[in-house]
């Protein structure tokens, strides 16, 4: 079981900082490049490129062969799609791990309310001398062993089966369906 973030995620957030970081280092060029074009009234598209990053990439793109920005520009580019590309990787991954954390607590959850209908089944078969046949006994009688009877972690509500002495509980898991492999089966 990870703990921490994977060496995927480490580079992934390496990447995606240096890029960030030359792309503000670009951002910042073309910023001094845009004061310093007075001629096309410099202070203003420095306000505008500082209000909206987007209108200094347009403005260094279209200025690019008279400042002397072209290689900068694309550098700029490139950064922006590296830094965009490995933070949605980072992203992914880390929904990934929590997506797997959150299957293994429903698993969890799914075992403790069986364990507790167990309980509620045996103190039933002390009390009546037998299993009852379904779920909903436990929430009949004077006063009943629950209120209601909780669905799984998924919506569904719990199997029961009784053979004679004995019984089984069971969610059908994730999938939703009864039989296959990811069945979370509770027997006595």
């Amino acid at each position: 079981m990870a703990t921490g973030p994977s060496l995927l995620s480490l580079i992934c957030i390496i990447i995606a900082g240096l890029a960030g970081f030359v792309s503000f280092a670009c951002w910042m060029v073309v910023l001094f490049k845009m004061l310093k074009d007075e001629q096309n009234g410099g202070a203003g598209h420095l306000a505008g490129g500082l209000l909206c990053s987007p209108y200094a990439i347009f403005w260094g793109f279209m200025h690019r062969q008279k400042n002397n920005t072209t290689i900068i520009m694309i550098v700029w580019c490139i950064s922006m799609l590296l830094s965009s590309i490995a933070g949605l990787a980072f992203v992914s991954m880390v929904g990934a791990q929590v997506g797997e954390q959150l299957g293994r607590a429903q698993a969890q959850q799914a075992e403790i309310e069986m364990m507790n209908y167990d309980s509620m089944l045996s103190q039933y078969n002390l009390m009546n001398g037998s299993y009852p046949d379904s779920l909903d006994a436990l929430t009949q009688g004077e006063p009943p062993f629950t209120r209601h009877l909780n669905p799984d972690p998924w919506g569904q509500p719990y199997n029961y089966k009784v053979s004679g002495e004995s019984f089984e509980l069971s969610s059908s898991g994730p999938d939703q369906t009864s039989g296959t492999g990811d069945d979370i089966i509770h027997t006595p």
